[in-house]
């Protein structure tokens, strides 16, 4: 079995990303496994949003100007209700 500490050491930060969109079948995929994540009581305290516009990504990309971060092609936002 592996443990918490093997998969953290493991783990590592995509600075490179590919300019194609990706499948709609795996986005929606990725985004049914976001909607069943479990939370505390069951709140799901968040909310997310793929942001695919060009208008939507410049926006974004303005608040963060790093290569990697603007050749994404796309970006889904995590929104957190505190």
């Amino acid at each position: 079995m592996e443990k918490l500490i093997d998969l953290v050491g493991a783990r590592y930060s995509c600075r490179g990303y590919q300019a194609r969109m990706p499948e709609e079948e795996k986005l929606q995929y990725i985004m049914e496994c976001v909607r069943l994540a479990p939370s505390a009581v069951n709140r799901q305290p968040w909310k997310f949003r793929v942001v695919r516009s060009q208008e939507g990504r410049e926006a974004l990309q303005s608040c963060y100007q790093r290569e990697w971060f603007c050749s994404a092609p796309l970006y889904i936002l995590v929104v957190c209700k505190v």
